[in-house]
Parts: structure tokens; C-alpha cells; sequence
């Protein structure tokens, strides 16, 4: 048996079994109305964090991966006969053990007529902030969202319930030591220890 036959599980292989998730997109053609919806399964190893522009800026891992998601593409319309602007919008059908997340920092700038530019690469230099832990639940599909539904109350309710413990905690220790105070003041003055209150 060889490594890769060894890496392989069925018709899949160690890399998409870490990475590998599906997306369910729907396309809709923008210039006809006529034209029926389209949806497409899609396999993926990535997400994609589009860093947007001066119109449309993005400052947050979630609004880029949206962009991602959620795009206007052209391609060849059966309707029309050509070339046609479609609107995409993908929904993650499955879950990997790992995500990757690709920054698209490098995009192909058209020619500008107006300011003399010519078309090549440009590198967005933006700065996005993201979170510790990602919650990718609202680009999912329907359907896996009611799969993650049940585990996410779960985990909500754990967590009110580790939160409110932490509140009696504190407002245990609060009293104790508002109480060790109030018991301390009463000794300082029957002992005469309080210098400054006595020496009027």
C-alpha cells in the first residue's frame, strides 16, 4: 500500500477530510427576469475574506467573508446568449474540522482612462479585525443551521449558568469583606487605635 493510498478515505483525501466542506450557491441572473434560478454544490478548502473598497470598506473578518459569499459575477447566460452579470450568494452546507480563511489582499485593477492608470494587480493594504473564536452560524444553510441549532442552545445555557455563578461569587466575597470592614472599624475604636478621631 502506497503513503497516498494511505492518505485517502474512499474518494477523499486527507486534506479535503481536515478542510473540505461544501456550499450551496444560488445564481441569479441581474438583466433577466425570465431566467430561472440556479443552484450549484460547490466544494471548498477555504473561505474567502474579500477586503472590499473605498465604497465599500471592510474593517471586520465577518463583512469580508460576507462579501465572499454574497458577489456579483459575469458569466455566460443560456437566456441571452452571452455574457451576463449574475448575483451569487453561497450558504456553507457542511462543517470541516479546520477553516482556512484566505485574506484576498491582491486584486486585478482595470485601466483607468480618466487617471491614466493601467490594469494590473494591487495589493489592499487594509487592516481587519477579527474575533478569537468565529461564529460562522449565519452563512449557513437551513439545514445546518437547524443541525447546530439544538448544540448552540446548549452551549448558551451553560454559559448563563457559569455567568450567573460568577455573579454569586462575587457578591459573596463582596459581603464577606464588606462585613470583615464593618468589624474591623468597631475594634479600631473600642481598642482606641483610631489616633486621629481621639486626639481632639
Amino acid at each position: 500500500m502506497t503513503f497516498a493510498t494511505q492518505m485517502k478515505e474512499g474518494n477523499k483525501s486527507a486534506i479535503d477530510r481536515m478542510f473540505g466542506f461544501n456550499i450551496k450557491a444560488k445564481y441569479k441572473c441581474i438583466e433577466s427576469e425570465a431566467e430561472g434560478e440556479e443552484e450549484k454544490e460547490e466544494n471548498a478548502r477555504k473561505l474567502c475574506c474579500f477586503l472590499g473598497n473605498q465604497l465599500q470598506p471592510v474593517d471586520h473578518l465577518h463583512q469580508g467573508i460576507k462579501l465572499g459569499l454574497e458577489e456579483t459575477i459575469e458569466k455566460t447566460s443560456p437566456s441571452l446568449g452571452r455574457m451576463a452579470h449574475y448575483a451569487k450568494v453561497g450558504r456553507i452546507d457542511s462543517l470541516p474540522d479546520y477553516f482556512v480563511v484566505h485574506f484576498v489582499r491582491f486584486e486585478w485593477k482595470k485601466a483607468h482612462e480618466l487617471a491614466r492608470t493601467d490594469a494590473g494587480k494591487t495589493k489592499m493594504c487594509r487592516k481587519v479585525s477579527f474575533p478569537q473564536k468565529m461564529d460562522i452560524y449565519e452563512f449557513c444553510t437551513e439545514s445546518l443551521k437547524k443541525k447546530l441549532r439544538v448544540a448552540r442552545i446548549v452551549q448558551a445555557e451553560r454559559a448563563e449558568r457559569e455567568a450567573s455563578l460568577r455573579n454569586e461569587e462575587k457578591s459573596k466575597k463582596a459581603g464577606e469583606e464588606k462585613k470583615e470592614g464593618g468589624e474591623g472599624e468597631k475594634k479600631s475604636v473600642k481598642g482606641f487605635r483610631g489616633v486621629k478621631e481621639i486626639s481632639a
